[in-house]
């Protein structure tokens, strides 16, 4: 019984912070941080995955590639932005998070891709 709660607490002090500040990439109506679930703080991780979505086709970067960057990202966010505790926690998540979207959201990916892909700071994003 204590551990439930233990784990209960830990996990609802974990999602009170759920957004980080954006990078370089620009959002724009195709980068909605991580569409309406819990971001974790993967907000800017999910922003670029959603622009290599829109623009991976036109880069010559598959779907893939765009799903295993943002895991990559997702983990690297993990390390880096939580304390040592909660990173097994939020490396579940981000897991959770990328099997999802290879279960689920192969329609999203964008071929051909839209018109902002041919911007400067597009590459950096994908």
């Amino acid at each position: 019984m204590k551990i439930t709660i233990v784990i209960t607490l830990a996990t609802a002090l974990m999602l009170v912070d759920l957004n980080i500040c954006a990078d370089a990439c620009q959002p724009n109506y195709w980068a909605d941080g991580c569409s309406g679930v819990a971001d974790f703080k993967f907000t800017d991780d999910c922003n670029k995955h959603d622009i290599c979505y829109a623009c991976g086709n036109a880069l010559g970067v598959s779907r893939l590639s765009c799903d295993d960057r943002w895991y990559d990202n997702m983990i690297n966010t993990c390390n880096t932005k939580e304390h040592w505790f909660w990173r097994p926690g939020c490396k579940l998540m981000a897991w959770i998070y990328y099997r999802l979207d290879r279960d689920w959201a192969e329609k999203s990916y964008r071929a051909p891709s839209v018109g902002f892909c041919k911007e400067a700071w597009v590459p950096a994003c994908v």
